[in-house]
């Protein structure tokens, strides 16, 4: 065996790696949105989210299992927690009252 033959199946398995690597990664960088199905009772309204965000200078906020969250750093927090919801409901006069 030489070191042609060596340096060639050597640069053979780079390549390959590297053309598997691209097959596995391509398909998990889609920017799609998805489409949601199912329901969910939300109790607040838009309005209402943005405020409670607005309240702890938070930028993300996320919905699972029933409840609102904002992110904090590495953590995701409550997002009524701290008085916020007392101050979103307080701007919104356009609801009776809230469910919560």
């Amino acid at each position: 065996m030489d070191i042609n033959s060596i340096f060639t199946s050597s640069k053979r398995i780079i390549v390959f790696l590297w053309l598997l690597g691209l097959l596995f990664t391509l398909p998990a960088c889609n920017t799609m949105d998805s489409k949601v199905e199912g329901s969910y009772n939300n109790p607040y309204t838009k309005s209402e989210i943005e405020r409670m965000l607005k309240y702890h200078g938070a930028l993300v906020a996320k919905f699972e299992q029933g409840q609102w969250y904002f992110l904090s750093g590495h953590r995701w927090i409550k997002i009524e927690n701290g008085g916020a919801k007392r101050f979103a409901l307080a701007g919104n006069t356009s609801r009776e009252k809230s469910p919560l």
